[in-house]
């Protein structure tokens, strides 16, 4: 690929991140409005139905028998193995981080150079304390993206500090495409969801109906 086409897939790839971490963002807003609804729902769907999950308030202390529900099943493939009288574990998702296969210099000399401004210990004393804040949640976020491998994140960092960023190149094109594949995989999780599907659906037939199978989901496999 020549170095134009490089820069203008660089370019592409880099709108088509902007757009779906602001979808992912909706997704992920919204998954939690979706999972307090379905929990109050979950739980007045048992009560009516005495199945034996009560509201972590309306529990005895002493009770041995744990029947709370924390947070709701994101549904996987897989059948729900084991039971113990309560739902699955909290955030049963396939929440991928991308490890890092190995180190590259390209990523680390960027990191470097966002952490000689953002690093707690250079930040002067004499800096605004909003301002400082903002230096260390850089840092950290600048870190995680180093960890991860993310050059998408670690780039949109560095371009808000003013930091001039490496000429594109495949290889880094090949990130942002990893990256982007991460993200619509997360998407299309949630919304096959349990939480999501219900709260999203208008018939209140269909809605009973979706709670029912949740309820048949996490029930013991005999």
């Amino acid at each position: 690929m020549n170095p134009s086409l490089v820069s203008k897939k660089n370019k592409k790839l880099f709108l088509e991140l902007d757009y779906l971490y602001a979808e992912l963002d909706y997704y992920e807003e919204g998954l939690k409005e979706a999972q307090d609804e379905f929990k109050e729902a979950f739980y007045e769907y048992s009560k009516a139905n005495n199945l034996g999950y009560s509201k972590p308030e309306e529990q005895k202390l002493e009770t041995s028998s744990d029947t709370t529900l924390s947070t709701f099943v994101e549904e996987d493939d897989e059948e729900p193995t084991g039971y113990s009288h309560q739902p699955p574990p909290p955030e049963m998702t396939v929440e991928e981080s991308v490890e890092p296969e190995e180190k590259d210099e390209d990523i680390s000399k960027l990191f470097k150079k966002i952490a000689s401004i953002t690093h707690p210990d250079v930040i002067p004393h004499s800096e605004k304390e909003e301002l400082k804040q903002k230096r260390i949640q850089q840092f950290m976020e600048a870190q995680a993206a180093h960890k991860e491998k993310n050059w998408y994140k670690l780039c949109q960092i560095a371009i808000s500090l003013g930091i001039e960023i490496p000429e594109p190149k495949k290889k880094h094109l090949k990130w942002m495409e990893g990256e982007g594949k991460r993200i619509r995989e997360r998407i299309e999780h949630i919304k096959i969801t349990f939480a999501w599907v219900w709260y999203n659906e208008e018939e209140e037939a269909k809605k009973n109906n979706i709670m029912r199978n949740y309820f048949s989901a996490i029930a013991p496999k005999n």
